[in-house]
C-alpha cells in the first residue's frame, strides 16, 4: 500500500437487479500504510437500509458522493466498445447513455443490432477475459450502473478514472476517485479461483475460503474480524461479498499507482482495474 495514511477504500459488488439491496455489497477498508484493514462489509439492504433497485441506486451515489473516500472500485461495465459510441469522448457518452437506450432489453437489442448480433468486447475486457458489456449476463449491470450511478456522479463533479479524473472539466481534486474493476480479474492476476466459487455446493463455499485465504497470502491485507468476514464469504453463495473487497482491492492498486491505465488504454471505452 502506499504512504498516505488513513483514506478509505470502498469495493462495491454492483448490481441491477429489481431487488438491488440483497445483491449490491459494500467493502469499507483504510489505507494504514503497511496493510489495507477492511473493517465492514455487507449488502447495500444492511448499509442503507433500503432494498429496491432505485432506492438503492440513489442511496449508492449520495453515499459515495458525500463521502471523503480516496477511492471506489465498482464491478460494472463503464463503456462501450468504440465503435458503437455515438459520442465526442466518455464524458458526453455516459451523460447521453440514459437517453439513448430506454431499458435494458433496449440496450442489449440495440448494441446486438450494431455489431450483427455478435458480443463485442471493449480492448479492456479482452485483457481480462470479461463478458462483452451487453452481455445477457451483465446488460442490467451496465445499463443502470452508468445511466444510475456513474452519471449523476459525474453530474456532482465525482472524478471518474481515467476516462474524467481531476483534469477533467467539472470534476472535483476532492472526494473519491471512482474507477471499473473486476473480481474475476483480480483472482486470476494472483493464480486463485476465478470460477466455481459461487453456488450452494460444497465445493464452491470451499473455492470461497480458499480465495479468502489466498487473498491474505499474496496481498497486504488485514481485517478488523478475520473469522467472521471469512465465515461470511463461505457462506455467501453468490460470492458477492469476496466480490466487494476484491474490488476494494482493485481500487486501492489503482490509486496506488496513480490511475495509470497503461499505454494501450482506449479512453472512449473505459479501463478495467485489477
Amino acid at each position: 500500500m502506499g504512504s498516505e495514511m488513513g483514506y478509505d477504500i470502498y469495493g462495491i459488488d454492483f448490481s441491477g437487479a429489481e431487488r438491488a439491496g440483497e445483491k449490491v455489497w459494500v467493502a469499507s477498508a483504510r489505507d494504514e500504510g503497511d496493510a489495507l484493514v477492511v473493517d465492514r462489509v455487507e449488502p447495500a439492504s444492511e448499509r442503507f437500509g433500503v432494498t429496491e433497485r432505485a432506492a438503492v441506486h440513489e442511496a449508492l451515489v449520495d453515499f459515495l458522493a458525500g463521502s471523503d473516500a480516496a477511492a471506489v472500485g465498482l464491478d460494472f461495465p463503464f463503456g462501450l466498445p468504440a465503435d458503437f459510441v455515438e459520442a465526442d469522448d466518455w464524458t458526453d457518452f455516459c451523460a447521453r447513455f440514459g437517453e439513448r437506450f430506454a431499458d435494458p432489453e433496449d440496450f442489449r437489442e440495440s448494441c446486438l443490432e450494431a455489431a450483427d448480433g455478435t458480443h463485442e468486447r471493449r480492448e479492456t475486457d479482452e485483457r481480462v477475459d470479461a463478458l462483452s458489456p451487453y452481455h445477457f449476463v451483465v446488460q442490467n449491470q451496465t445499463f443502470y450502473g452508468i445511466r444510475d450511478v456513474l452519471a449523476p456522479l459525474r453530474e456532482r463533479g465525482v472524478p471518474v478514472e481515467p476516462m474524467a479524473g481531476v483534469d477533467a472539466d467539472g470534476a472535483s481534486e476532492t472526494g473519491p476517485h471512482v474507477c471499473e474493476t473486476y473480481p474475476a480479474g483480480v483472482l486470476d492476476h494472483y493464480a486463485l479461483f476465478r470460477e466455481g466459487y459461487t453456488g450452494d455446493d460444497r465445493s464452491a463455499a470451499n473455492k470461497r475460503a480458499r480465495n479468502f485465504d489466498g487473498i491474505e497470502r499474496c496481498t497486504a491485507i488485514e481485517y478488523e474480524d478475520r473469522d467472521a468476514l471469512r465465515e461470511t464469504v463461505k457462506q455467501d453463495e453468490e460470492g458477492d461479498a469476496l466480490d466487494a473487497v476484491l474490488c476494494a482491492i482493485a481500487a486501492a492498486h489503482a490509486r496506488e499507482d496513480g490511475y495509470d491505465p497503461g499505454a494501450d488504454y482506449d479512453p472512449i471505452e473505459g479501463h478495467i482495474y485489477v
